[in-house]
């Protein structure tokens, strides 16, 4: 018997508290229920649609009807009253979770004729889509006026006509029904909303489930990364040819992003800027075309990004990661991005949905109705991975064959051009990324977690002096190119370890590039030594090389001379130490300065260090003689404002005390440090040091380290070196941001700001998690740095501790160098050349002709960094050279390149090569100007 009603029992009293909430199983059993009914035979032997009923009200007239009873219902449903349903002549289908079997047990016993599966298909979309338009209306705040009589005939009408196997009036009448679905939404949101289809992808997923989803589907986007597109090409040519066939008729897009998954928030500006790059130019290479819109699945996004993007040519991005970490959201789904430096990119910035899970399309409504009430574009963006689609999901990809009213899909490309601008900007702040590096190098049990960056960094740094040093040789006249080309070889080399910062093979790769920068660092000197033009007889003396692009200060030891150079510019100190001299010499940037012995005899000068106290021309740092760590930095122009305290200290484990759980930043989970002796072991007028040996103990008493401790001090210098050995008896547990040995700073004003750079640019940090390879930085009267050497994670303890993490579970390296810096100019560059080696070389030879003190070039601004130098080789000949220069703190700036030869022509052009203007010039100088933290390129010939 055909049957009189096709019913579904809904724990509701009307559509206004339809259950949208529900999840998993029970959604999908709602779901399956609700459109399994609109199935068109079911449709035509009724005569009529679906009627729903509340599950505590249902129906009593029983015969001949099918009732769904869906899992969220079954529970509510009166006891008995399936079992005299059945009886009564209704057939039940309850508790099911799958549309199929829904729609099998419907059908059974019925004579059902052939009907083609695209117009059931369509039918069962329809009856999703009916579903989400009632609710969305009521979601609006708006009464329904469908006039549902004529939409229920339109449906039996299609109904008839699949049954009969009328294809085209059939598909007529569907697409009337939608039309009528359409114009009820019309009547309270008239304008477009966005669907944006997002595809996961992997190495697994290339290859048949990639081509099912490229396959006569709407609009979609794929997130490849770049290191997939060789895989692609090569091992998946029927992918390919999908991808550029849809490429061509602009159906798809594909989102680009680093050549490599790295970890950007730990990394230099250099070296996200060459993955970025790199990244491009494999996009360009597979797909014929640049990429417009940035997306990458793991955590790597950072506040920095919107002007390496814009300057790389990305129109747009997504603002969404897909993996762990967390980021900022906007208010707004689409929204102008603003980086650092005010640059500004259009981006999608909300979350997107799961498209696998049942929850995200029973709710839909919902989220599509706050969508068009809150956006300024209503988008809703829906993720997942290729061939794995629910069947609600491919009900919306069906419907939108017929309307665009849940949401018309489009590309991204097409997405950021056709929509309106952005109403607002949002500046994201530094600590809104919050970075899951060391939680998951954890998980995957990799050695050495600390020590690798602070390797990686200190690399970087004496690769970025010996980059300077080849400057200098080309500016200087000397051939170099060999030497040039293993330096960019070795630099490729440590580029390529950034994709693996995560993966035990880096050990072995960073100790290759160490051993190769080695011996490039020994051949550097003498290369340099060679090419300075010479004048005169033969004399002992020191000739030192400064390739940074700013004045810098070096501590010499055991320079050669048999009395002490001249204490006059540039030498700023010199003393005698055992058989060598100490000197303290100013060398000018891009240069070089001779030192020779002096006429006159030495004076004696007060000590640096002499008890428990350093003292040089700036300050005073005192050793707690109990606890052995520093219990004082004052500086003469403010002697009373101690600067902080320092000691090591053991965190333990959350514990509990007294009955109750522990505060996590109670003192209680921190150990107590003893000293077992305080020695000065250098002291003479130009450098001091103190060695503290001890105990770190909890607090009963248990020894957990022992540890070495040198606190040293030059004359001239405005920083405190500390070299820490731990011998540690108790090691830390598996919880890395709980459980750790770390250097504790302690400061006394609470309203003081923290900062931090990332990728080279100076941010505010507010979080409690940091992430600081190169330095933190307490500003309030007095500015008081901390340079890391390269130690990536901090912690944020209250507002008067900072924990510098030494030693977590796994991490074998127990020597670590830290600098604590004193109002620093610029605390970048004392960060990168932090710990360096200067290049010089004892010799006995002819003065340098002219001057003892010489600047091949000369930039004139403290607070722009130059991260990367290169000659310009034409023919053999240094014809000029090429920078990149970034403003550092924040502020815009005049800045002023100075060579020792004239400059004749130079232009500015963006990081991707693409010029933008020509430079200024005042009498051979190139005048640059630079906005708050600018990053640009410059080429000059001279």
């Amino acid at each position: 018997m055909p049957y009189k009603e096709l019913s579904i029992l809904l724990s509701c009293h009307s559509l206004e508290d339809f259950p949208t909430y529900h999840e998993g199983d029970e959604a999908a059993s709602l779901l399956a229920g609700w459109t399994g009914l609109w199935h068109p035979f079911l449709i035509h032997e009724s005569r009529g649609i679906i009627k729903w009923h509340r599950v505590d009200d249902p129906p009593e007239e029983l015969l001949d009807k099918l009732i769904v009873v869906p899992l969220a219902s079954a529970d509510n449903l009166q006891t008995g009253y399936l079992q005299r349903a059945e009886d009564a002549g209704a057939r039940v289908i309850s508790r099911q979770t799958c549309r199929q079997e829904v729609i099998c047990q419907a059908l059974e016993g019925h004579d059902v004729p052939e009907i083609a599966q695209d117009l059931v298909d369509d039918f069962l979309a329809l009856g999703y889509f009916y579903l989400q338009i009632e609710l969305l209306t009521r979601q609006m705040r708006y009464a329904s006026n469908l006039d549902e009589i004529h939409f229920e005939n339109t449906v039996c009408d299609a109904a008839r006509f699949a049954v009969e196997g009328d294809h085209v009036q059939a598909t007529e009448k569907i697409q009337s029904a939608f039309d009528l679905l359409s114009t009820e939404r019309d009547h309270y949101y008239s304008v477009d909303a966005y669907l944006v289809d997002i595809n996961m992808m992997a190495e697994t997923t290339l290859g048949g489930m990639l081509q099912e989803e490229l396959h006569e589907t709407p609009p979609t986007n794929l997130l490849l990364a770049p290191a997939l597109y060789q895989s692609l090409m090569n091992s998946h040519p029927e992918s390919a040819q999908l991808i550029r066939q849809r490429l061509e008729n602009e159906s798809l897009s594909i989102l680009c992003c680093e050549q490599d998954s790295i970890p950007n928030a730990l990394l230099p500006a250099e070296a996200v800027r060459a993955s970025l790059l790199a990244g491009v130019q494999s996009f360009e290479a597979a797909f014929g075309k640049p990429p417009q819109v940035y997306g990458r699945r793991d955590f790597g996004l950072t506040a920095n990004h919107p002007q390496l993007l814009s300057q790389l040519g990305f129109a747009a991005a997504l603002h969404v990661l897909l993996g762990e970490g967390s980021y900022p959201e906007s208010s707004q789904a689409k929204t102008r991005w603003e980086g650092q430096d005010n640059t500004q990119l259009d981006c999608i910035a909300r979350v997107p949905l799961n498209a696998n899970r049942h929850e995200t399309f029973l709710g839909l409504s919902n989220r599509l109705g706050e969508t068009m009430d809150m956006d300024h574009v209503a988008t809703l963006c829906l993720a997942h991975w290729p061939g794995q689609i629910l069947p609600w999901y491919e009900d919306i990809r069906r419907a939108s064959k017929y309307t665009n009213a849940l949401g018309r899909f489009v590309t991204l490309e097409e997405y950021f051009r056709d929509t309106d601008l952005p109403g607002m900007n949002e500046k994201f702040e530094g600590d809104q990324y919050k970075a899951p590096y060391l939680k998951q190098v954890m998980i995957k049990g990799v050695a050495n977690p600390i020590s690798r960056c602070s390797r990686y960094w200190r690399l970087h740094n004496r690769l970025e002096l010996l980059n300077g040093a080849s400057l200098m040789l080309g500016l200087m006249g000397a051939e170099f190119d060999t030497l040039a080309s293993q330096i960019r070889q070795t630099q490729e080399n440590l580029l390529s370890i950034s994709a693996a910062f995560t993966e035990d093979s880096t050990e072995e790769q960073l100790s290759q590039v160490e051993s190769s920068v080695d011996s490039l660092t020994s051949g550097m000197r003498e290369k340099l030594s060679a090419a300075v033009p010479r004048d005169g007889e033969p004399q002992p003396g020191a000739i030192v090389f400064n390739p940074y692009g700013v004045t810098r200060r070096f501590q010499l030891n055991e320079v050669e001379l048999e009395q002490i150079p001249l204490i006059e510019k540039p030498v700023y100190a010199a003393a005698s130490a055992g058989t060598g001299k100490q000197v303290v010499v100013d060398i000018p940037s891009i240069g070089f300065t001779w030192l020779s012995a002096g006429k006159k005899r030495e004076k004696s000068a007060a000590v640096i260090a002499d008890k428990n106290v350093l003292k040089n021309d700036f300050f005073e740092v005192m050793i707690n003689e109990t606890t052995g760590g520093i219990q004082s930095i004052n500086s003469y122009d403010a002697p009373r404002h101690n600067r902080g305290s320092f000691q090591l200290a053991y965190r333990r484990p959350v514990r509990k005390k007294s009955g109750r759980p522990a505060e996590p930043d109670d003192l209680a989970n921190y150990s107590v440090m003893a000293a077992d002796s305080v020695d000065v072991t250098a002291a003479s007028s130009v450098y001091g040091e103190i060695t503290v040996q001890g105990r770190i103990m909890s607090r009963q008493g248990d020894v957990l380290s022992n540890y070495t401790q040198v606190v040293s001090l030059h004359r001239g210098s405005r920083i405190v070196g500390l070299d820490i050995e731990l011998d540690i008896q108790e090691q830390p547990k598996n919880n890395p941001w709980n459980s750790y040995y770390c250097l504790r700073y302690a400061w006394d004003n609470e309203a003081a700001s923290v900062y931090r750079s990332v990728n080279d640019v100076r941010q505010r940090a507010s979080g409690s998690r940091l992430e600081a390879p190169q330095y933190l930085e307490v500003e309030s009267d007095k500015r008081t740095a901390l340079l890391t050497g390269g130690l990536p994670f901090h912690r944020r303890v209250g507002r008067r501790f900072l924990d510098s993490i030494l030693v977590v579970h796994g991490e074998a390296t127990r020597k670590f160098q830290l600098g604590i810096g004193m109002d620093l100019p610029q605390p970048v560059h004392a960060a990168r050349q932090f710990g360096i080696s200067p290049l010089w070389v004892n010799e006995t030879a002819a003065p340098p002709a002219g001057q003892s003190s010489s600047s091949l070039l000369h930039v004139d601004a403290r607070n722009v960094l130059v991260t990367h130098w290169e000659a310009l080789i034409e023919q053999g000949q240094c014809v000029g050279f090429k920078a990149r220069l970034m403003e550092t703190a924040g502020r815009p700036v005049r800045v002023r390149l100075t060579s020792c030869r004239q400059v004749s022509q130079a232009f500015q052009s963006k990081l991707g090569g693409e010029k933008i203007a020509d430079c200024n010039l005042d009498q051979g100088r190139v005048i640059l100007e630079l906005t708050a933290n600018e990053w640009v390129d410059l080429e000059a010939r001279f």
